[in-house]
């Protein structure tokens, strides 16, 4: 009756397969370019195409905002895969160093890139500011969102809909991430912090610097938005309903 698909690969090899209703987790904005899922709606006709967020359990992710934070701390959660941007960021780190000099970078992930990406650091003279904390546990993950001044998603392949984002909006963090995708969707929408073209090393060190310098005010605001909307968004109980709505309609069609 219907397909839920995530990334724009999927779609490309499921999409003159799939029966009458589609449904995407992230409208996959690019910058300027119009969302994917509006260019296919046109290009299929026939086909109801539904944008369905996924859900979080909000009550795991209490709003923490910045009680305990620590100015300069930055956190980047995710795989160590060249397609999450990492190195981007690392590079561009060497640029903030200039003006922040004791500026860290919490690496929370595994993959099959942190040899190269630790030899990285080490040639940049980074291994003061960036320390690799490999896989770190859900229950645990909490305690290094709290303590953050910001988390980074510097992905440079078209996320969907980054879980990173959920977690850090419903906990009440400034979100820096790429230009692209998901991230670019759900950090506008929400206006949880500010996107970057992070192919650009000057320009996103030129971000991640002015970010630093915001006044807290305006930190706790943005992060205060992202709690917001991920109430109205990441709601379980809301996209349930949904999905059963969708399906109620593809069953009466059918």
């Amino acid at each position: 009756m219907f397909e839920i698909l995530g990334g724009e690969s999927a779609e490309l090899r499921l999409i003159e397969n799939s029966n009458d209703k589609i449904v995407f987790y992230t409208e996959l904005h690019c910058g300027d370019v119009k969302p994917f899922v509006i260019n296919l709606s046109k290009k299929y006709p026939d086909k109801k195409v539904y944008v369905l967020r996924n859900f979080l359990e909000l009550e795991k992710y209490p709003y923490i905002g910045y009680d305990n934070y620590v100015k300069g701390e930055l956190l980047y959660v995710g795989g160590l895969g060249k397609h999450k941007g990492i190195f981007q960021l690392i590079k561009s780190l060497r640029y903030v160093v200039d003006k922040y000099p004791n500026i860290k970078l919490n690496i929370a992930g595994k993959g099959n890139e942190e040899n190269n990406l630790k030899n990285l650091v080490k040639s940049l003279n980074l291994e003061k500011n960036v320390k690799f904390l490999g896989f770190i546990p859900n229950d645990k993950i909490k305690e290094l969102y709290a303590k953050s001044h910001f988390v980074i998603i510097p992905s440079i392949w078209l996320e969907n809909s980054p879980y990173v984002i959920y977690e850090s909006t419903a906990i009440g963090k400034y979100v820096l991430g790429s230009d692209r995708g998901g991230c670019y969707e759900l950090i506008t929408e929400s206006d949880c912090g500010s996107v970057v073209n992070v192919l650009d090393y000057k320009k996103f060190a030129n971000e991640i610097t002015r970010v630093l310098g915001l006044d807290e005010n305006e930190v706790i605001k943005k992060g205060k938005n992202g709690r917001k909307f991920a109430e109205k968004e990441f709601d379980k109980e809301k996209h349930i309903e949904e999905l059963i709505e969708i399906y109620n309609k593809g069953q009466q069609r059918s």
